[in-house]
């Protein structure tokens, strides 16, 4: 198989087709969104190819929150991302182990609780969410109406603690993505659910 050939399998299923730095098949669920990052791997004429896919999972509203607290502008925003790339070897590929990769990540998606994950984010320590995992982190706090924890942290960063939110010399500028703004944009966003009824948990997460 080739390139074009993978993607038609991938829509042919059912799968929408994309291209964000690396190709991509989406598959909608029913509470959920399965994003597949995909490679079609050609070592040489006496060598199988090789399909790479690596899984990755979308949920609308947590989605949303993070877009909103970061403005970041990627076409998808992941609530999780699957460590382990799927490796399938064959002389070629064929439409069948393309069927078969699109099948294991739909399995992959529906079994993940989405709520421990949320949690996930949200207990994460503050002074590891330098990365992008500070606006996933904001976004859970903002989406549990921790209101209270928010105010806080804008309290403390007005203060100057900011090694609290992993802000150090070794840290480039660009990757510091708790900051005063996206701070004010995660209590506003809180606000929000807490007005609205909407607020995912009513348990306050132990302070970071």
């Amino acid at each position: 198989m080739n390139t074009a050939e993978v993607a038609k399998k991938f829509k042919d299923l059912g799968w929408k087709n994309g291209l964000d730095y690396d190709r991509f098949s989406l598959r909608e669920l029913e509470d959920r969104t399965v994003i597949t990052l995909w490679k079609l791997r050609n070592y040489g004429p006496t060598i199988p190819q090789v399909l790479e896919t690596q899984n990755n999972l979308q949920v609308s509203w947590f989605s949303d929150a993070v877009k909103k607290i970061s403005t970041r502008k990627s076409p998808y925003e992941t609530m999780l991302r699957h460590n382990k790339y799927n490796r399938t070897k064959g002389q070629p590929v064929t439409p069948d182990m393309v069927e078969a990769a699109a099948e294991q990540a739909i399995a992959w998606a529906k079994v993940q609780d989405l709520d421990a994950q949320l949690q996930a984010y949200r207990v994460r320590p503050l002074h590891l969410t330098f990365d992008e995992y500070g606006p996933a982190h904001l976004a859970a706090r903002a989406l549990c109406g921790d209101i209270d924890q928010l105010r806080h942290y804008q309290d403390r960063y007005a203060a100057g603690h900011l090694e609290e939110f992993g802000h150090g010399g070794h840290i480039h500028p660009n990757r510091l993505h708790i900051n005063t703004d996206t701070i004010a944009r995660a209590i506003e966003y809180a606000e929000g659910m807490i007005a609205r009824g909407e607020a995912r948990s009513p348990t306050v997460a132990p302070s970071s």
